[in-house]
């Protein structure tokens, strides 16, 4: 597939999320963790590049202990391993060939996660690199031999495994899978089960207990997972002596109800009967790490002492001891250069160039959403959250992210610059979210191009507002390749739909207003092709549920309206007579490439690559950035993460970027192309929502 050109994308939260890992010794007696003081050392074992999280202690032959973990330093999920200092002693582990005869089951190279290793075996999960169909997840467990070089896949073709973790004897691996269900649209709960299979080549594969995720070894006859309760709570469960029974295994509820307790990890040292889980309680909004005392049945604090306001992810545990690991938000604020002594803030790139698996395109992730490039290419007008919950400000940058300037702080967004008249930028002033009787604005601003000076760092513009008032929910303009028409999206009708409009660019609703779609559904997210002779937008008028959108292509004058149907090269989804198989689920933003032959938009037609309740919020995790032929053909996906990747823009330029710093350093602190790291991201919301359900659970005595 030849492409040409910059996508840029947005991503929820993953920018701010600064995440190392750190670890503490866990004492042998817990009496000292329950007082006011706490005598706990926190240790930082990754070196403050990029963001390193998902970590695993192994021991090699020589019996140095190691740190596996992942790291996107290179812009994509890659496996490291450190040995005594905190940079990388290996890594990225796809340096060499990894699944190359494996071919469309082989691991992408794009995403690895979850690792662990025995001997010279390092365990992973990973995407494909070919989407069997679509909207099914295609993750797989792997495991890849540092001596030989060879990569082979443990789980069964067509079955999406996550979460795997390694038996201390290094025989069993068990996973949250998907296997006889597939993915149906989950994003909290993801309703999988626990399977065992032998480690060496997947081999005696069987289904241990329904419904769990991120199971643990305490042995290699006992298996601890999560599970959502039927109280409500995130609790976890038990299975023992799974190889000798014959059936599924009935699981033992462990931790109780009234606090989520999830992501446990075990130490494998006998005699040992705690686990570590991640919490969340009713009177706070932070997770933390703690240590459930099976003993006493008792919670023991661990993280909230060291730093109570800071969110801590996924525990793990070294076997053999009482080393205890997990991943935050690395601290904030001044850092001191050790050469000089000059203090530097933690930065975020603006701009942070990915790996493309299209190799003639560039493909960029930045700090901020709703990206548009101007006409001549050298900036991007761009959304930025402000302090305040749903409130951002519209904001201008070079395209190599060196320098930005805001524009204004009103809500701005879905900006789409004026291809013929330099400085002019259409939007929509109001909520993103809304129904389509809400008040949105369709307007324009007027920037002063030559205002974009280096010295200044806000520039004042013209408004003109070209909605009427009372109109409804106006938003989503896309300008006609001549600049004379703008389609957008509007509630202007009543009731409960929202169609396509198309009205003069320069006068709005001064001239006059015509209609190009109609029905009581969405049609939402217009962009107009290149040669002005197709509007593509995404709608749910095939009514299947009020979620699910397609992809649909219209003339300007309303005629030839068809549904696109985006499929993988030599996937036909099509049924017994030839017929295309419609799949439903989410398409979304769709853009056209500037020769009008290929489109990009973000979809969840790889579902999910990873446990939602593992990361921080994300509103729709199953969204991925993908490109295809304008009828759907030759699709690929050209991200490979968990997070919601949306809101595309395909620039006619090639927007080469400045490496990102591999190793710890002053490079970090850079000020050019840069945003200060804050650390605001959210936790899940579903863990913050509390039912009378639960509520009454934690009045029950336990029996």
């Amino acid at each position: 597939m030849s492409m040409e050109g910059t996508i840029l994308f947005a991503v929820v939260g993953r920018t701010q999320y600064g995440f190392d890992i750190y670890s503490v010794d866990v004492p042998a007696s817990f009496d000292s963790l329950r007082g006011e003081t706490v005598p706990l050392t926190e240790n930082l074992l990754t070196d403050g590049v990029s963001v390193n999280f998902n970590g695993s202690f192994a021991r090699s032959e020589d019996g140095r202990e190691k740190l596996l973990y992942v790291s996107e330093r290179t812009g994509s999920p890659q496996l490291y391993i450190n040995s005594e200092k905190r940079t990388p002693e290996m890594g990225p582990l796809h340096g060499f060939p990894i699944g190359e005869d494996l071919g469309d089951d082989g691991p992408s190279g794009l995403f690895f996660d979850k690792p662990s290793m025995h001997k010279d075996k390092v365990f992973f999960v990973s995407t494909q690199r070919g989407l069997d169909r679509p909207r099914e997840c295609n993750t797989a467990v792997y495991s890849s031999c540092l001596t030989m070089g060879r990569t082979i896949r443990l789980t069964p073709k067509g079955v999406a495994d996550f979460s795997p973790s390694l038996s201390p004897s290094g025989k069993w691996i068990t996973v949250a899978s998907y296997e006889g269900r597939g993915w149906q649209g989950d994003i909290h709960d993801l309703h999988t089960s626990i399977f065992v299979f032998n480690a060496e080549d997947g081999s005696q594969r069987r289904l241990v207990a329904k419904n769990g995720g991120w199971p643990t070894w305490a042995d290699d006859d006992t298996i601890y997972f999560h599970r959502k309760s039927e109280d409500g709570w995130w609790s976890v469960y038990k299975v023992s002596n799974w190889a000798e029974a014959g059936d599924v295994v009935e699981a033992q509820r462990v931790t109780p109800p009234c606090v989520h307790a999830f992501t446990p990890a075990c130490p494998t040292t006998p005699a040992q009967n705690w686990i570590a889980v991640a919490t969340r309680r009713l009177d706070s909004k932070w997770r933390h790490i703690e240590i459930f005392d099976m003993a006493s049945g008792e919670f023991i604090p661990v993280t909230e002492k060291l730093h109570p306001e800071r969110h801590h992810y996924n525990p793990f545990v070294a076997a053999g001891s009482r080393r205890l690991g997990y991943h935050r938000c690395r601290d904030l604020g001044a850092v001191q250069d050790g050469e000089d002594g000059a203090l530097f803030s933690l930065r975020i790139p603006r701009l942070e160039a990915m790996e493309c698996p299209v190799k003639s395109l560039s493909l960029v992730r930045m700090e901020g959403f709703f990206p548009s490039v101007s006409p001549c290419g050298r900036f991007i007008a761009y959304n930025r959250s402000l302090a305040a919950p749903l409130t951002f400000s519209l904001n201008i940058m070079r395209r190599d992210g060196s320098k930005s300037w805001l524009i204004t702080e009103e809500n701005f967004f879905s900006s789409v610059w004026d291809p013929q008249r330099e400085g002019i930028i259409y939007g929509s002033m109001g909520a993103i979210f809304a129904p389509p009787s809400a008040s949105v604005q369709l307007a324009a601003l007027h920037v002063p191009m030559d205002a974009l000076t280096d010295d200044v760092d806000r520039v004042d513009c013209k408004l003109k507002v070209l909605t009427r008032p009372n109109t409804g929910n106006n938003a989503f303009p896309a300008l006609s390749p001549d600049g004379k028409w703008l389609v957008f999206r509007s509630g202007r009708a009543g009731g409960e739909g929202k169609n396509l409009y198309i009205m003069s660019a320069e006068h709005g609703e001064d001239a006059e207003v015509r209609r190009l779609t109609c029905g009581e559904w969405t049609d939402t997210m217009p962009c107009w092709s290149p040669d002005g002779q197709w509007i593509a937008f995404s709608s749910n008028m095939h009514g299947v549920d009020e979620g699910s959108f397609g992809l649909y292509m219209v003339h300007p004058d309303g005629t030839s309206l068809h549904r696109i149907q985006p499929r993988s090269h030599g996937v036909t989804s099509s049924d017994q007579n030839g017929v295309h198989e419609v799949v439903h689920g989410r398409i979304n933003h769709v853009k056209f490439s500037q020769d009008g032959r290929s489109i990009v938009f973000t979809s969840d037609l790889a579902g999910i690559s990873a446990e939602p309740i593992s990361l921080p919020n994300q509103f729709q995790p199953y969204g991925e950035i993908f490109v295809s032929r304008v009828d759907g053909s030759e699709l690929v996906r050209l991200t490979h993460n968990a997070y919601e990747d949306g809101t595309p823009a395909w620039a006619a330029v090639s927007i080469k970027l400045p490496p990102q710093p591999q190793a710890e350093g002053p490079p970090l602190f850079a000020s050019s192309g840069s945003e200060p790291l804050t650390g605001a991201f959210m936790e899940p919301q579903f863990l913050s929502q509390v039912s009378e359900e639960m509520k009454f659970a934690c009045c029950v005595p336990r029996q």
